[in-house]
């Protein structure tokens, strides 16, 4: 095995937060997202002289993360087992009307475009993306403070809002 190219390492590291959306897109959660996105990159790096300078890399490991998702539902750990329906309740309790969900998601989505550009960009680069403050810091060109103090008052104004939205739709 060859090392890996250094182009190609930093390249890859530039897509990090593009992967890490699209593993939450299919696996639903942020934890199995984690996992996907470290064997998307360990293959990745596995295989890297396979790829083929000037195409395009996102798509690229896009497919091989869509093909590592579907090959973990090939293994036989996520077969389904059929179950007799008084021994299913016991093993997966009912789900939650997914209504309530999806109202709050609008209420959240409503008050996540309410707040200013640099608030939205700033939760977006440490909720979503899972950045550091430092590292958001740089990207933004300001300082750490500044990023924790957007990030603060961000999070307080979405509580805000999103309890006067709770209040309005009980009253």
């Amino acid at each position: 095995m060859t090392p890996v190219n250094a182009v190609f390492a930093r390249q890859l590291g530039e897509k990090m937060p593009d992967l890490r959306r699209y593993a939450r897109r299919l696996t639903g959660n942020a934890a199995d997202a984690e996992d996907l996105l470290q064997d998307c990159l360990l293959r990745a790096m596995v295989n890297w002289h396979r790829f083929q300078q000037g195409t395009n890399l996102r798509a690229w490991l896009f497919t091989v993360m869509r093909n590592l998702h579907i090959n973990s539902y090939r293994r036989p750990a996520h077969h389904e087992v059929a179950l007799a329906p008084d021994e299913l309740a016991t093993v997966a309790p009912a789900r939650a009307p997914a209504q309530e969900a999806a109202v709050e998601m609008t209420d959240f989505v409503h008050a996540f475009g309410r707040l200013s550009r640099a608030r939205q960009e700033t939760i977006l680069m440490i909720g979503w993306d899972g950045m550091s403050y430092d590292d958001a810091a740089s990207r933004l060109g300001v300082p750490t403070g500044t990023v924790r103090s957007r990030l603060s008052r961000a999070r307080e104004e979405l509580r805000d809002a999103l309890r006067g939205d709770q209040l309005e739709r009980a009253a």
